[in-house]
């Protein structure tokens, strides 16, 4: 709770103090990495310029470690896949390799993460080909829905943007 006050207050300091003391005093919990990499995200939009890397710089290990911890968790993976390029496409050949070795490739977070693998690499045409398969399979995952809204958008689709976006709100 303390975590979500220093977030929501914008403590930034008090933040990053309890998130280090939690993964230090959780180093084998995935759900507390999962978390704590969640939260960075959220810190990283509140810190200054050259603090703003680092911080997600944190987050993507912290999503990397609970994935360790729990390989067989599809939405461990997803969140530890979609954040290796919110550093730099460096990390793409990390990206790609982490998200081939899905053991249920239609899950909602299956098709979040290849469509977020498929706008890092520049590849519109298949992140509508993803959006439009995820649709059709994950209709009921909001997250999913909303994620197709964003590849649409981004390959410039913006009425097939919008009525995504409206039916995920619905």
């Amino acid at each position: 709770l303390a975590i979500m006050l220093g977030v929501i207050n914008e403590d930034t300091d008090q933040t990053l103090d309890l998130l280090a003391e939690l993964i230090s005093t959780k180093k084998n919990n995935a759900e507390a990495h999962i978390f704590a990499g969640e939260v960075f995200k959220h810190v990283a939009k509140q810190v200054g310029f050259f603090s703003f890397f680092g911080t997600i710089e944190k987050g993507l290990e912290a999503h990397v470690k609970a994935f360790e911890l729990s390989p067989n968790n599809d939405y461990y993976r997803a969140l530890a896949g979609s954040s290796y390029t919110q550093i730099d496409s460096d990390n793409l050949p990390k990206q790609r390799s982490l998200l081939t070795g899905y053991k249920t490739p239609n899950t909602g977070y299956h098709f979040i993460a290849l469509m977020d693998m498929a706008q890092n690499d520049r590849d519109h045409d298949l992140m509508v080909e993803l959006a439009e398969k995820a649709l059709k399979e994950s209709v009921s995952n909001t997250l999913v829905v909303e994620r197709a809204a964003q590849a649409f958008w981004t390959a410039g689709n913006v009425e097939r943007a919008q009525n995504t976006f409206l039916r995920a709100c619905l």
